[in-house]
């Protein structure tokens, strides 16, 4: 249940200075506001790790920032008055601090970027980025990247849930950490889980050759450990997957959209891509799960109509006027692998309410100072802002 609150917040400068305890911070870029920030990297760069950054929703977009600490980043939204955001990049100062165990929600991104930096890591020791979690967003472009040479796993136990990804470009979420070398593991417990992807795919890297008329594969970046479960695909312009090779694929639903480019496996041996698909519904594509095909190997997976409550019978792009939740005849009730229901309201993250979702926890929507809005140095701003929170 949303709750409409109204606080008096007491700004006092330098309250928090040579603490340890976490503090929330406010960012509005609107003309008059009373935030604390109108400027989002300034915030990120005040803030101590732990803290949390409420940013307010805006027609102005607050640009491009990065952010080498553990934060909770909470935006307004991505509907309406959104938090826009160009590009945001989440790295490591050192081996042993940077934005591990951050959370954003709220925001609408153009660019996402997951990139570990070693440039100041101790002799032998990986930095990892591990422990985010990103949700409730709408996102152009996830990019998993490097930044220097590794031998162990860069990304751990990470949770991309219930966004949508939706604007230009095909791509949505990119697994490649751009590296020239063969089936490198890179990724470990990253659970893609419970989101929409509009004429979007995911991909990754292979670079086939051939000699004497056999073809094999000279490189690739592996997916092997990111596991994508109860998603949806819509629209049938674009594919699901590109160059993917090693990723777990699980009780998605995906409605007039093919799974990958002929063109990308052509010939080859469906095992050696290592590409699992269980517990799957296709429908309307011309790629049919339910064969251990050419480009896939798994089990229990269905050509059939998962019977939306409300989307178009010929497929569609994604609407906030449809209802992806399944009919009560639906074949995809209870067909999970473990039982659950396939698609966006299945699963360990079950989308949890309307299409245009609220982040989690405190929404600021107004701030206004009391009285004057002017005060001398080191004294007391009194404000009043309004905030929904969220569950």
């Amino acid at each position: 249940m949303n709750n409409l609150l109204k606080h008096t917040l007491i700004l006092i400068t330098c309250l928090f200075m040579g603490t340890s305890y976490a503090t929330t911070h406010t960012v509005d870029n609107k003309e008059g506001s009373a935030a604390q920030f109108t400027d989002l990297q300034a915030a990120i760069d005040a803030a101590q790790s732990g803290d949390t950054i409420l940013v307010a929703g805006s027609t102005t977009n607050y640009g491009t920032v990065t952010t080498r600490k553990q934060l909770t980043l909470i935006g307004a939204g991505y509907v309406g008055q959104s938090s826009l955001i160009t590009r945001i990049t989440f790295t490591n100062l050192t081996s042993n601090s940077g934005s591990s165990n951050s959370y954003m929600s709220g925001f609408q991104i153009g660019e996402i970027y997951l990139q570990p930096d070693y440039s100041n890591r101790v002799t032998g020791v990986n930095d990892t980025l591990s422990g985010i979690t990103i949700e409730r967003n709408k996102i152009g472009v996830l990019h998993f990247r490097e930044a220097g040479d590794y031998s162990t796993k860069l990304h751990k136990n990470l949770t991309i849930k219930n966004n949508i990804f939706s604007g230009s470009g095909t791509t949505a979420i990119d697994l490649s950490p751009q590296f020239d070398f063969a089936y490198a593991n890179a990724f470990e417990n990253v659970n893609i889980t419970n989101n929409i992807f509009d004429n979007k795919h995911i991909r990754s890297q292979v670079s086939v050759t051939e000699s004497g008329g056999v073809e094999s594969i000279q490189g690739a970046e592996s997916a092997s450990g990111i596991f994508v479960r109860n998603n949806i695909w819509t629209s049938s312009s674009s594919y699901a997957f590109y160059h993917i090779i090693g990723a777990v694929v699980e009780n998605n639903i995906f409605y007039n959209i093919n799974i990958i480019p002929e063109s990308n496996y052509i010939s080859f041996d469906s095992l050696e891509y290592s590409l699992v698909f269980n517990n799957n519904i296709t429908y309307l594509t011309e790629q049919n799960l339910t064969n251990n095909s050419w480009f896939a190997v798994g089990s229990n997976n269905s050509y059939e109509d998962p019977q939306y409550v409300d989307f178009p019978v010929d497929g569609a792009a994604f609407s906030l006027d449809h209802d992806y939740n399944l009919q009560p005849t639906s074949p995809g009730l209870g067909a999970g692998v473990n039982g659950e229901d396939l698609g966006i309201y299945g699963g360990s993250s079950p989308w949890p309410g309307p299409l245009d979702l609220k982040p989690k926890g405190p929404i600021v929507t107004e701030i206004q100072p009391v009285g004057s809005p002017s005060v001398p140095a080191g004294s007391t701003l009194e404000v009043n802002f309004k905030s929904v929170i969220n569950n």
